[in-house]
């Protein structure tokens, strides 16, 4: 019976990293039978990659519609498997509860078994690096305030992967804890393609480059404020977040990162509290735990150094301002010296294209000597 993998999520789970590498890798797909369908639609809003983009934003657009599962279609005629990703489809379901039918009912008529692959990241964690890239790429609020209007509801577990089981069955629920201590080799690639049966060497497990760079403390709260301030700095792949990244790493190594915690832990088991029950049930539902037995690891209760805990400075903010300026400055000397000696070699190639006295008399010979 040929299988249709819907994997939603959660958002924060390496969805990037393993949508990039099985776009990278398509011998490691072949391999294992497994088809990963393009539909060549460029979208506003996301990378291509994420081929299941259609299924949380165009069920009711009839033209993308029909060309997405013609293509899901032709992909299962040729592989045992088919992969649909994307992490907004898991986003999507809280605001329209009808998604999950819509899905199922698009998918069913192609006859493949229908399987959700999810994997659940602690709220805490989820929430502070979901703040963390809406920091790096938006004009995003303080944390603080990021969290105190955050809808709490949104990453209730027992109630997403509920509304799925109904639609779907839980004998087709894939559901594994974002937890590089459980992950096979310790390596999300691996826990993933492992579904499938699949081992990865360990070249292809390193091959690629990290998808999502990612930054904090006082790196973080720079960009965050120039999000805030100026639109050319935002966005994922602006210049300044590996600007900012080659900044950090050399702050790093001086021993002037901190890394403050944004997030305490008093104040993380706190948030915790609140799916303290719900979260006992996806650990007996889906995972077979016994009462008292946690669906995530606790909190650490490890001591933050108080000067980890001191409020960011003018002065630590405008360094970073500075260190900005002297890499461009840097960076913009580094392209003055290429592009004049690119100029230079141009100049010597337009000489040698202009004949010398020599070269116009020996091929004014050349023609006498061949009449």
């Amino acid at each position: 019976m040929k299988e249709i993998y819907i994997h939603v999520g959660v958002p924060k789970t390496g969805t990037s990293a393993i949508q990039c590498f099985i776009d990278n890798h398509p011998d490691v797909m072949e391999r294992y039978s497994i088809g990963y369908p393009s539909f060549d639609i460029e979208y506003e809003s996301a990378s291509s990659r994420r081929n299941g983009y259609l299924l949380a934003h165009y069920l009711d657009d009839s033209e993308i519609k029909e060309k997405c599962l013609e293509g899901i279609k032709n992909c299962l005629e040729t592989h045992e498997k088919v992969i649909l990703t994307d992490e907004g489809i898991f986003y999507r379901m809280y605001k329209s509860p009808k998604l999950v039918k819509k899905i199922h009912e698009a998918l069913s008529p192609l006859g493949a078994t229908l399987k959700i692959i999810i994997y659940l990241r602690r709220q805490d964690d989820f929430v502070y690096s979901f703040w963390s890239e809406q920091a790096k790429e938006k004009a995003a609020p303080k944390f603080e305030k990021y969290l105190g209007s955050f809808d709490k509801k949104r990453i209730n577990y027992e109630h997403n992967l509920k509304q799925m089981e109904d639609v779907f069955g839980k004998e087709n629920m894939i559901v594994k804890i974002y937890d590089r201590n459980l992950f096979k080799n310790n390596n999300i690639l691996s826990d993933f393609m492992d579904i499938f049966g699949g081992e990865l060497t360990e070249e292809e497990i390193n091959g690629d480059p990290r998808v999502n760079v990612t930054l904090k403390d006082v790196c973080l709260e720079a960009k965050r404020r120039l999000n805030k301030g100026y639109d050319d700095f935002k966005g994922a792949s602006n210049f300044s977040v590996k600007l900012l990244r080659d900044i950090q790493n050399e702050m790093a190594e001086e021993g002037k990162l901190f890394d403050r915690p944004f997030f305490e832990a008093k104040d993380r088991k706190k948030f915790m509290e609140y799916y303290e029950k719900s979260n006992a049930a996806v650990a007996r539902e889906y995972f077979g735990k016994n009462e008292g037995e946690e669906l995530f690891a606790p909190v650490s209760d490890k001591e933050v150094d108080p000067e980890n805990l001191k409020p960011f400075s003018e002065d630590e903010i405008n360094d970073v301002y500075m260190r900005m300026i002297l890499k461009l400055h840097d960076r913009n000397e580094d392209q003055k010296l290429r592009m004049q000696t690119q100029k230079e070699k141009i100049q010597e190639l337009n000489k040698m294209k202009k004949p010398t006295a020599t070269y116009a008399f020996l091929k004014k010979i050349s023609r006498k000597l061949g009449r």
